[in-house]
């Protein structure tokens, strides 16, 4: 997440590289972390003796065990000494934008406007696949202000973290409703309609809960868009972003800087 937010403004080819490296580990963790997710979710809200949801389980299980053969495999691969010479190389090109500034500020409001548009989408649509890229774009905002917005961050941490936490339910409903249906034969018709009612209560619940936080005047979004950048600041931090590209893409920046001005006075 840090990678995507300095990407903005720093070309150099290791941000790439880093991503790559680390996204390895992270997709199978992240799978791990998912099955978990759903044997919580089942076992919360499996009827005694529910057929599917016993044959959910089972095959969670036997995905869980492969699923930690595999983890332990990437982690092995996994070059720490490489990573360590990223974390050096990559920290001394980062420290040269100020957290808590005006380019972090506009990238942050980028970010905000992606979510933004998502959630309209979302209110419009009300797909699975619209509450899903919300949730992607809220987490992508999230993280933008957690790393390089802490004064923001401080203000806001706990609402990001809140509705990020409705949506990440919601999406985890969704896909054990995908899971249940591919049970095969156990989920009948009288099932599914039974399941659908288990699932639909609490996953109403988080939505509902997320759009009296999120519209109307009082809406978060409102109160993080208040935070961010304005019409003149708004201009003046598109520069700061611009020279702190080019100051990364020139090793003689102030040099550059000084032949700028003497152009310009020309």
């Amino acid at each position: 997440s840090m990678a995507d937010g300095l990407m903005e403004v720093d070309s150099d080819r290791a941000w790439g590289q880093m991503k790559k490296s680390g996204r390895k580990i992270f997709r199978r963790l992240g799978e791990l972390r998912d099955t978990h997710v759903m044997i919580e979710w089942v076992q919360k809200l499996e009827p005694p003796g529910d057929t599917p949801a016993q044959h959910l389980l089972a095959s969670l299980r036997q995905r869980e065990w492969h699923l930690k053969q595999q983890t332990a495999a990437a982690l092995t691969r996994f070059d720490r000494v490489q990573w360590k010479t990223w974390a050096k190389y990559m920290n001394d090109r980062a420290v040269r934008v100020p957290l808590d500034g005006p380019v972090f500020r506009h990238i942050a409001l980028q970010r905000w406007q992606e979510a933004y548009d998502l959630h309209r989408r979302a209110l419009r649509n009300r797909s699975r696949t619209s509450w899903h890229r919300l949730r992607i774009g809220v987490k992508r905002f999230r993280y933008t202000v957690e790393n390089f917005l802490p004064s923001a961050h401080a203000a806001w941490g706990a609402d990001l973290k809140h509705i990020q936490d409705l949506l990440g339910e919601v999406h985890d409903l969704d896909m054990l409703w995908i899971a249940l249906a591919q049970t095969g034969k156990t989920f009948t018709a009288t099932e599914r309609a039974r399941w659908h009612e288990i699932i639909d209560k609490p996953r109403q619940v988080r939505l509902d809960a997320y759009r009296e936080k999120m519209t109307g005047p009082g809406s978060l979004w409102n109160v993080w868009r208040c935070g961010l950048p304005q019409k003149e600041a708004l201009e003046s931090s598109g520069l700061e972003k611009l020279s702190a590209w080019a100051a990364l893409m020139d090793s003689e920046f102030t040099h550059a800087q000084h032949v700028a001005r003497l152009a310009l006075n020309l």
